[in-house]
């Protein structure tokens, strides 16, 4: 998987902390964006099947909310495995022995 563009990503995020589905409204509120712009971003989303639309309606309108369609974990696993496949074992080891060195200075 092509690692996705800045807002879409943002927009991701979103969904991905959000406890339930979310509208429009909200994603412009969380990400400060113009609303035309996270409409764009949500129908590429869309159309990489990386989210999905839910309606809802309390009242006679109804309402598109939207929800991923994948966990951020399962994205990240997607992003390493194609990194894995164009990747020699020698860079495969230096970005083991990378990530091992940020895990211990994390831990210090």
């Amino acid at each position: 998987m092509k690692q996705l563009p800045k807002l879409q990503l943002l927009i991701m995020n979103c969904l991905w902390q959000a406890d339930e589905p979310i509208g429009l409204f909200e994603i412009t509120e969380i990400t400060g964006l113009e609303r035309g712009e996270v409409s764009v971003n949500i129908r590429k989303l869309r159309n990489k099947n990386l989210m999905r639309v839910t309606s809802h309606g309390k009242t006679q309108r109804v309402r598109n909310l939207y929800e991923p369609v994948i966990s951020k974990s399962e994205y990240v696993e997607l992003l390493l495995l194609d990194v894995v496949e164009i990747s020699s074992e020698e860079e495969i080891d230096d970005i083991l022995k990378f990530l091992d060195g940020e895990k211990k200075h994390e831990q210090s």
